[in-house]
């Protein structure tokens, strides 16, 4: 259902186009950026599998909770697109080390390129059982701004990427994944209690 920002003309946010950056995560993966510049249609399912919750060769998704989304998410403010923006990371590495994107499903938009990258890229290695170990996401110095008064919000900061390893289904590491640190651009609605992830940029930040 396509859904607009309490039936209000949509914004004109207009942000520089970043160049993209080549994430090593699993293997050498370009992670485009993306600019989106209003809400557009939820991404339903990334692939069959996700339909299913859990993708075949990940046997600790079924195990596994998802991270529940912190208290401050049911606000529509600075501080909630804050928690919004940490809680799709956390989601991020939960994906990555159970190869399950079942919980990603519905939290960004099809303008978000990059996160349908993460969910693919989970999905090809799940189903040829790898996943990986380790490899968390902590984003730094979050700053929040208003866009449009309780709709709209953009969230900048450091996001920080720990080493991984690569490991099949019997836990032997077959790679490993270099950490990394990028400048974040992500744009956020809010809309009927919802959170969603509209467009995301990263790159190296400035020394």
């Amino acid at each position: 259902m396509r859904r607009s920002c309490h039936r209000r003309p949509r914004p004109r946010v207009r942000f520089a186009r970043v160049a993209g950056i080549t994430a090593v995560l699993a293997g050498t993966w370009t992670l485009s950026a993306c600019v989106g510049t209003a809400p557009s249609e939820v991404d339903p399912v990334a692939s069959s599998a996700v339909a299913a919750g859990v993708v075949p060769g990940s046997p600790t998704a079924a195990v596994t909770p998802a991270p529940e989304p912190p208290a401050a998410m049911a606000v529509g403010d600075g501080a909630g697109a804050v928690a919004a923006a940490d809680h799709l990371f956390a989601l991020w590495t939960h994906a990555r080390t159970t190869g399950s994107v079942a919980a990603l499903t519905g939290t960004y938009a099809d303008t978000c390129g990059i996160c349908r990258d993460v969910t693919d890229r989970v999905v090809e290695l799940a189903a040829i059982g790898v996943t990986e170990a380790d490899g968390d996401l902590d984003l730094l110095d979050p700053t929040p701004t208003e866009i449009v008064p309780g709709s709209w919000f953009a969230v900048t900061g450091v996001l920080v990427e720990g080493p991984a390893r690569l490991v099949d289904a019997e836990g032997v590491t077959t790679g490993t994944v270099d950490s990394g640190r990028y400048g974040v651009l992500m744009t956020l609605t809010w809309y009927e209690g919802v959170w969603r992830v509209e467009s995301l940029d990263l790159e190296p930040p400035t020394p």
